[in-house]
């Protein structure tokens, strides 16, 4: 793993060429020429500044001139890896959003003195080089996973936390301001699960658990519910994803050892199109009304990717090699489509390393790659960056991690 940042800044040429000229035109191009000279110097002379204002691969936090296009590195080419050390605590991140600037805002959950502390949620912000601006705590919070799904919203962010250890308000959405200060909450029934969710304009489709069945939603923006699918199963759905045809796709019950269908088609007024007998973990919709899924049917240490047809049935399936579940929401498990076409997939191994699976659209592997373990950190958020590469974070007793790979990391 890359523990410096490359600097693919174009190198300095030098002297530029000289223009070629006639005894003809010499006299009266000499203006032209002047001013042409003066321009190349003076843009040569600014590529070829000092590097002062280049970000600095250190943990101090400090900013540094991001904005500016001569000295920042090329997008394609940005990795890092950043360890954060705390005096009695540490910070798991679940979710990553990335802004226009390619900064990112982290949520999650903070654990003292290895336990998970119920009382808060944390989220962060870091610019694009992984140098931590800020970090907010949300006290008396009582939620065993903390912010499970962070998204912009408006002028700041939208948080989803899945359930809380109290009897009251088990489930609810957080609104925060662009620096991560909470401004408003709303709670739902006490007796929620909500794992996953997409945004659908100002409403939002959940995925989870009500009681002991298996449940779709879509919620108003007040978290009100404007309609419901659900099954009679005692399960959770764990992952949701909208279709290019307009309907919505959930599956679920992949940390479980039984035989029911878990794979659901909703249309947009809550109404089953389909149940299919597949258990599983992850969804993500592609082009034609098809779906890619991460499917678990016989055991948690054993799963499939698959692409599925509109219908639900499998066009083809691979091994995830190596393949390990902890047993709990897998925010370390990913899906995500690159702009060359390409399929990733994210999972623990055995060993609790990060495989990171490239495969074609056929289902051909691409490369296969492994982010290791080390020091008991645990992987958990996973998420495509704008310039084609991956943010991953992780942590373990007083430290966290942020690890930038390049696309040259991914695919190469």
């Amino acid at each position: 793993m890359h523990s410096t940042l490359r600097d693919t800044s174009t190198p300095c040429l030098g002297r530029g060429k000289k223009i070629p000229r006639t005894k003809n035109n010499m006299n009266t191009n000499i203006s032209k020429i002047f001013l042409l000279t003066s321009i190349i110097f003076i843009s040569f002379n600014y590529s070829c500044s000092s590097d002062s204002n280049n970000p600095t691969d250190d943990d101090s936090g400090g900013s540094s001139n991001v904005d500016d296009p001569i000295d920042t590195p090329a997008e394609s080419a940005i990795e890092f890896e950043k360890h954060y050390q705390t005096n009695d605590s540490t910070f798991v991140f679940n979710s990553i959003v990335q802004l226009a600037d390619s900064s990112y805002t982290l949520g999650g959950k903070v654990i003292v003195h290895g336990l998970v502390d119920p009382n808060k949620n944390v989220i962060a912000k870091l610019d694009k080089y992984g140098n931590r601006d800020w970090t907010r705590t949300m006290q008396n919070t009582y939620t065993p996973y903390g912010i499970e799904k962070l998204f912009l919203n408006n002028d700041g962010y939208l948080g989803l936390r899945s359930k809380r250890y109290s009897s009251d308000n088990s489930a609810n959405l957080i609104f925060f301001d662009e620096i991560g200060n909470v401004e408003s909450q709303i709670f739902f029934e006490n007796n929620g699960f909500y794992h996953d969710m997409i945004r659908e304009g100002n409403n939002y489709f959940v995925g989870g658990r009500i009681g002991s069945d298996l449940t779709y939603r879509m919620l108003n923006s007040n978290g009100e519910v404007i309609w419901q699918a659900i099954q009679p199963i005692n399960t959770s759905a764990f992952s949701v994803t909208k279709l290019t045809d307009g309907n919505y796709l959930g599956i679920g019950g992949g940390n479980f050892s039984t035989n029911d269908g878990f794979l659901a088609k909703i249309d947009n007024l809550g109404n089953f199109i389909w149940i299919k007998n597949h258990r599983g973990l992850k969804v993500l919709g592609i082009s034609d009304n098809e779906f890619l899924a991460v499917i678990n049917d016989n055991s948690t240490s054993v799963a499939n990717l698959a692409r599925f047809n509109q219908d639900g049935d499998i066009i083809w399936s691979i091994s995830l090699t190596d393949f390990f579940s902890l047993g709990e929401p897998p925010n370390a498990l990913n899906l995500m489509t690159y702009d060359n076409g390409l399929i990733v997939c994210t999972y623990y191994n055995q060993s609790l390393g990060l495989n990171i699976i490239v495969v074609d659209m056929e289902g051909n592997l691409v490369n296969l790659s492994t982010v290791s373990s080390s020091d008991g950190r645990l992987f958990r958020g996973v998420s495509k960056t704008i310039d084609n590469g991956m943010l991953i974070v992780a942590s373990d007793y007083l430290r966290f991690d942020i690890i930038k790979l390049s696309s040259e990391d991914i695919f190469n």
